[in-house]
């Protein structure tokens, strides 16, 4: 955000969101999509042949496409782990091989009768030496609408902000006596609203602190009934300085009209819990 037009009859400031964002997040959320997919939505079968040993293998597929499996291993085992370090358990199967213990089918808070049962089918092929083989299936898909829905959070998100929103200006004219709200979207559409600059009651640079304690800022303007325009959409630690220079800007330009009091401390919003 900056001042890009300052004259006696028009204050222009710009503010661009980052483009780069709306390339960078899709590709990011998108390589987060895969990679649950990958982690969530596949099914894995555990095959198993008794022979001198139990020789077991574990083969995943990801929506039917095979995946890599695990090396074989001889099987010695099986238990359902539970995880209590959340607000509800985890459950997850773990196989015991010789070589240690690993994970079939993903953790998750539900199914834990189901989990249950494929342990207990592994232990009865253990027990029983007449049993040759053994075929059992974790199946952790996502469910086709949660798949869509994933999807558009994740990657369309950022894409409609961009869509609709990715120039804002906040254009002062003393000659139209109006602030003009100048919108322009990646689809170039343009957007605009008004408000007379009587409305305008004061202007500021807004503090606030994260819950880590440092220290946030945004300009905000304020109009009659109590309404708030932001100039910035959220809070930044970044350019103090430069938003400071804003509300001193704005000041001038509507100090020249005497809109505004020459006292700071007289243009804040009243108190919103205080009388109307």
């Amino acid at each position: 955000m900056r001042i890009t037009e300052h004259n006696a009859d028009r204050l222009v400031i710009s503010g661009k969101t980052q483009g780069w964002l709306y390339i960078v997040v899709p590709l990011l959320a998108g390589a987060l999509l895969v990679h649950s997919f990958v982690r969530g939505g596949t099914t894995q079968v555990l095959h198993c042949t008794r022979g001198a040993r139990i020789t077991c293998q574990i083969e995943r597929s990801l929506l039917g496409i095979p995946l890599k499996s695990e090396p074989p291993f001889e099987l010695k085992g099986a238990y359902l782990e539970v995880t209590t370090n959340s607000d509800d358990p985890l459950y997850q199967i773990r196989v015991q091989t010789g070589r240690g213990d690993i994970s079939l089918g993903a953790r998750t808070s539900g199914r834990r009768e189901t989990k249950r049962q494929v342990v207990q089918e592994i232990e009865r092929y253990l027990a029983s030496p007449y049993s040759s083989t053994l075929e059992v299936k974790q199946d952790d898909t996502f469910t086709t609408l949660n798949i869509i829905l994933f999807a558009v959070i994740l990657v369309g998100s950022p894409l409609l902000i961009g869509l609709y929103n990715l120039k804002t200006s906040w254009i002062l004219e003393r000659e139209q006596d109006l602030l003009i709200v100048r919108r322009r979207s990646l689809r170039g559409e343009v957007q605009e609203e008004h408000y007379p600059l009587g409305e305008i009651t004061g202007v500021m640079v807004d503090i606030n602190r994260s819950s880590e304690g440092e220290e946030m800022h945004r300009v905000e303007l304020y109009l009659t009934g109590r309404r708030i325009l932001t100039l910035t959409p959220f809070y930044s630690s970044r350019g103090r300085q430069q938003k400071e220079e804003i509300v001193a800007a704005i000041r001038a330009f509507l100090r020249h009209t005497h809109r505004l009091s020459q006292d700071p401390h007289e243009q804040r919003i009243p108190d919103p819990l205080g009388e109307s």
